[in-house]
């Protein structure tokens, strides 16, 4: 038997273009900030680093995707570089939500 979740059948729509690029980066960064630090056992300034190459891999679909495309909250969080401190997956939930939303339409 076929189980059809149809919670993820709008995921399908965009799950190959900019936005799963932006939703896979804010995975991996939500990763690295939960355990990949202490994983790697890197020193502040490490973590730091890392953090900065995550950010800027952010913004790249994010330009991509239009700031008029995305939640006004995950914009100031990716300015203000507080998406970048993020271990909860806060923001992969806001924008998987907001992509479901958006596609609904």
């Amino acid at each position: 038997m076929f189980d059809l979740d149809l919670r993820r059948t709008s995921f399908a729509m965009w799950s190959c273009g900019k936005e799963a690029t932006l939703l896979r980066t804010l995975k991996k960064l939500a990763f690295y900030n939960d355990k990949g630090i202490a994983y790697a056992r890197h020193t502040p300034v490490q973590v730091e680093a890392e953090r900065t190459i995550r950010l800027t891999r952010i913004k790249e679909p994010v330009a991509e995707i239009g700031a008029d495309e995305l939640p006004a909250t995950f914009l100031r969080a990716v300015a203000s570089g507080d998406v970048a401190r993020d271990f909860t997956g806060k923001y992969i939930d806001l924008i998987a939500a907001h992509l479901d939303g958006r596609d609904a339409r």
